[in-house]
């Protein structure tokens, strides 16, 4: 998670600190999300860009688990909320290990650069 955040962002400074726990669920995978950012986050912005972003689910009011997602080509995002202070953000993230892993989004990148012509 560490290198692949890194490449994907392109940027060596980001720093991921992750803890894999295995549960006994038949597809997906869940993540408790912390993020902290060098300026102030505002929430009702964070939400907006999830509810537009491409191949994400934001769920306002809901938790989702593994169970919920089990047919899905999304990512599912709630409980999104400050976390230590206004500059962090805690989420959970939810999607299904078989459909979305690092071959979909690797496909999703790719489309992306096609778009906007940077290959």
């Amino acid at each position: 998670m560490d290198f692949e955040t890194k490449k994907i962002l392109k940027n060596e400074a980001i720093d991921v600190v992750a803890t894999t726990v295995r549960v006994p669920v038949f597809y997906g995978h869940s993540e408790s999300i912390y993020v902290e950012f060098n300026k102030e986050v505002n929430l009702q912005e964070s939400i907006e860009v999830l509810q537009k972003s491409e191949s994400v689910v934001f769920h306002l009011e809901d938790y989702i688990t593994p169970i919920e997602i089990e047919n899905s080509n999304m990512s599912h995002v709630c409980r999104l909320r400050y976390g230590a202070d206004n500059y962090s953000l805690n989420l959970w993230n939810v999607a299904n290990n078989v459909r979305v892993g690092a071959a979909t989004n690797a496909v999703r990148i790719l489309k992306k650069h096609f778009q906007l012509n940077i290959i």
